[in-house]
């Protein structure tokens, strides 16, 4: 399996909510998901969330992620 591969590295699934429902198998997938559904909550609540690319911190615009995991 290519992610017994490059172990130790810790990889997973970065996906939209709608490709996470509709359009990839992760349960057979077996590694960590990351459900970017810019929403004002997380209806897959997978390893990580990023629920908006507009959260301004000291005046610069980045990506908004909250991990459930470690």
């Amino acid at each position: 399996m290519f992610l017994e591969t490059i172990a130790p590295l810790d990889a997973g699934v970065y996906a939209s909510y709608s490709w996470l429902t509709s359009l990839i198998d992760w349960q057979s997938l077996g590694c960590p998901i990351w459900n970017a559904q810019w929403h004002s909550k997380d209806d897959f609540k997978g390893y990580a969330w990023q629920y908006t690319d507009s959260l301004m911190i000291g005046g610069k615009q980045f990506d908004g992620n909250i991990i459930y995991g470690g």
